[in-house]
């Protein structure tokens, strides 16, 4: 004769799948590799990274000092097109955000002649910010033989233009931005090892 199952068991059994559903559901899904990008690249964003423009870290260059490479760069855009009010006004402001703003109303602006000059400007605060702050260079070479990537969705010319997730599952000749700082930050540490700085 079939042994009976009890009402309470089968409640038993249904509660426990559902709680197993339930906490395979809160189990934060991991981004598909099959790049092997994670392997390859260091991804950054934000402030809070040493790699960031917007890092507080403080270092000189040609007499000037700067609170962080996003300041450096704009200061370097006003000094291109002559424009050395704006130069000035960005020398004296420690936000990044505030120079960021300024450097929108660089006067005689040409987006051609910045784009044939803007990465080798860029890459001397890079080598003089990660040269003269020995925390930063440390975490700069920690990376490896990893390529540095910005994983900024917002940005598709400093940054490749996704998030972190969405590159790690994208091949990265489809990434969307061109990724200069986290190129140049590569070149930085190459220089870094190769020249002993």
């Amino acid at each position: 004769m079939p042994s009976k199952v009890s009402s309470s068991s089968s409640s038993s059994s249904s509660s426990s799948s559902s709680k197993g559903s339930s906490f395979t559901a809160n189990i934060k899904k991991k981004p598909y590799d099959k790049f092997g990008n994670s392997e390859k690249y260091h991804f950054f964003w934000k402030d809070k990274s040493p790699f960031s423009n917007w890092h507080t870290a403080p270092y000189t260059l040609s007499g000037n000092r700067f609170e962080n490479t996003e300041i450096g760069m704009m200061y370097e855009k006003a000094i291109l097109f002559d424009d050395h009010e704006i130069a000035l006004q960005i020398l004296q402001t420690t936000s990044p955000s505030t120079a960021k703003n300024l450097g929108r109303l660089v006067s005689n602006f040409d987006e051609q002649v910045w784009q044939q000059h803007r990465e080798e400007l860029v890459y001397k605060h890079l080598l003089a910010k990660f040269t003269q702050n020995e925390h930063l260079k440390k975490a700069l070479l920690e990376t490896g033989d990893k390529i540095l990537a910005e994983a900024s969705p917002s940005d598709c010319i400093w940054g490749i233009g996704l998030k972190e997730q969405d590159a790690i599952e994208t091949h990265p000749n489809n990434w969307k931005g061109l990724n200069l700082l986290g190129k140049l930050l590569t070149r930085v540490k190459e220089e870094i090892r190769n020249s002993n700085l």
